[in-house]
């Protein structure tokens, strides 16, 4: 091991020490969450992701002492004003703060100890511990509130699809012979940020352009609206059916695993749309003796990992 990382790894324990209770409160946390069950997995994430581009990440290091302390500075600064004003701060504010604080802290470290060009390379990598910072609680609730209405209205077009009469006023629906509410649990949030997480990976494997690593992101918000919909849709046809009030249970405590398979699906079909209008769209152009660009035909490219 390199002086370089040695320092990196010393700095980086002692900035976990420095944050071992928020640290605790935020596994805590994660561990009696329904939404926030991922949390532990993203710096394991994020640390393999670097190891497997480690010599493109890596190949110009210096120290970045300018950029890297200032980012140090400002991880204290958020700390000192989550501590401070923890009294007038509800405890899932404080915990979002803290965490900000210490991802900070760790990002800032890392610039300090193998410079900016480094941080450039590495930005995806870092900026998914952004990840384990968890949502204050007014955007969790506006999250909740727009997936639980989309799904309401998804929902509805789908009876009308069907055939069944419905009257919906907002997130409630009357049917024939059963009346349903679409509840906060059914907004499918957790769902929703595991999509979210998985269209980010998915685009850095497979996809070279930004824009489509963007649009692939994109479209995991209508995949998920669109499979909550449908489970809205499934729990009524079900619940009319006596002979399935096993089934219908089963649906409301594990029945996110199938359509979370269809979301994934889903996900995995605008991948390959994705990439396959990147293949024929993005040729390799080469200049000819006279000047002239020809396009050739694209072959299927090897997996890239680059920006």
């Amino acid at each position: 091991m390199t002086k370089r990382n040695l320092f990196f790894a010393l700095a980086a324990l002692a900035a976990a020490g420095l944050y071992w209770k928020p640290l605790k409160t935020l596994a805590t946390f994660s561990f009696h969450s329904d939404i926030y069950t991922y949390i532990g997995v993203i710096p394991l994430l994020s640390a393999c992701l670097i190891y497997l581009e480690k010599e493109r990440i890596f190949l110009r290091v210096r120290y970045g002492l300018g950029i890297g302390l200032v980012l140090i500075f400002l991880a204290l600064v958020i700390g000192w004003y989550s501590k401070r004003y923890s009294a007038a701060l509800s405890p899932s504010d404080s915990l979002s703060l803290v965490t900000l604080s210490m991802v900070v802290l760790w990002i800032g470290i890392f610039v300090m100890c193998y410079g900016t060009k480094t941080l450039r390379a590495a930005a995806f990598q870092l900026s998914l511990l952004l990840l384990i910072v968890p949502l204050p609680p007014v955007f969790l609730e506006r999250s909740i509130l727009v997936l639980q209405g989309c799904s309401a209205q998804a929902a509805g077009i789908f009876f009308r699809m069907g055939g069944v009469p419905v009257f919906q006023s907002g997130f409630r629906f009357s049917l024939p012979g059963l009346d349903v509410e679409v509840a906060q649990q059914c907004s499918g949030l957790r769902s929703g940020l595991s999509l979210l997480i998985t269209s980010l990976l998915m685009g850095r494997f497979f996809l070279r352009s930004p824009w489509r690593r963007l649009w692939l992101v994109l479209v995991a918000f209508p995949i998920t609206i669109l499979k909550n919909g449908l489970r809205i849709v499934a729990i009524y046809w079900l619940t009319l059916h006596p002979s399935m009030g096993s089934l219908v249970v089963w649906m409301h405590r594990y029945g996110g695993i199938p359509f979370s398979i269809l979301g994934l699906s889903l996900l995995t079909f605008a991948v390959i749309s994705l990439r396959r209008f990147e293949e024929t769209s993005i040729g390799n152009w080469q200049k000819t003796g006279d000047g002239e660009q020809v396009r050739e035909k694209a072959a299927h490219p090897a997996l890239d990992l680059t920006c």
